[in-house]
């Protein structure tokens, strides 16, 4: 009863040391780390589509980067403690490079060119509740955040033929495919410094860290152009069109009727843990 107390006392006398709520808008830039991937195809590429070589397949991909676009609002119940909610919208992305092939039953890497170049990106909505401790310093204030993670939204892939192809490929090629999957979880901190610019306005930079894994669970092929002509107007083929991961692996060698079936993959993560840096601006709606 004496520990009930004195928390209760606590909490009703929070207010007397000053509160007050504020929104900010930032952004930054995250270094990924590909922690939990796995060495998992994706999906049939316009090497294997124009070879008819379904033998090949892709290396696991990674993102490089993640930027983000975030607004948060948040309450000091205390000038030491407080709390923050975030609203980001993430682009995760890597650059476009040359696509290699690795053959399934050895592992090796094709020493052929592919004449192809490819690139992953995303696009995400994630939400993070915050816990936030602060110091306050004469000219700047010191603070620490911890929260947890809640991303969804959709990923993409897109390879084109380079101008370089042979002539089996030399109508230009571009294929394009979206990802889908549940909701993703994770947690993430900081540690950053403000500095106010009058009574309402503060700058602000963090120093990040996050753990984040997003796993596709059924991904298609939303564009197909070559040689200048939309393919998709042609009809759509299951087996090139749609993908399915889950715990099973299918190709057209392993099932007559795979054709008419989407493809089928082991589930795989795509990482988007890492560190960064964030800057942005606070400004105070409320003060007592």
């Amino acid at each position: 009863m004496k520990l009930l107390a004195t928390f209760s006392m606590t909490f009703l006398m929070l207010p007397i040391f000053g509160q007050h709520i504020y929104g900010s808008l930032s952004g930054g830039i995250q270094n990924i780390i590909p922690i939990g991937e796995i060495n998992a195809p994706m999906v049939n590429t316009i090497y294997n589509m124009t070879q008819v070589n379904y033998s090949t397949t892709q290396p696991k991909k990674s993102f490089r980067h993640l930027y983000s676009t975030d607004i948060n609002f948040g309450h000091m119940i205390h000038k030491n403690f407080g709390y923050e909610l975030s609203a980001s919208y993430l682009r995760p992305t890597n650059y476009y490079r040359e696509l290699f092939v690795y053959d399934n039953s050895t592992g090796e890497a094709s020493e052929l060119p592919t004449y192809v170049k490819d690139r992953h990106s995303g696009h995400l909505l994630r939400f993070n509740p915050k816990v936030v401790l602060n110091t306050d310093f004469e000219k700047i204030s010191i603070y620490m955040k911890m929260g947890f993670l809640a991303a969804m939204g959709k990923l993409q892939y897109h390879q084109y033929t380079t101008t370089d192809a042979p002539s089996f490929t030399d109508a230009r090629t571009s294929m394009i495919y979206e990802y889908e999957g549940n909701i993703s979880f994770g947690f993430n901190g900081c540690i950053g410094a403000t500095k106010k610019l009058n009574e309402n306005i503060a700058l602000f930079i963090e120093l990040t860290a996050a753990h984040q894994n997003f796993s596709p669970t059924f991904g298609q092929k939303t564009q197909h152009s070559s040689g200048g002509a939309d393919m998709m107007t042609y009809g759509t083929i299951p087996y090139y069109d749609e993908i399915i991961y889950g715990d099973e692996f299918e190709t057209s060698w392993t099932s007559t009727e795979s054709n008419s079936n989407p493809q089928k993959f082991y589930s795989r993560n795509y990482s988007l843990s890492g560190y960064g840096i964030t800057i942005g601006m606070m400004f105070t709606l409320w003060e007592k």
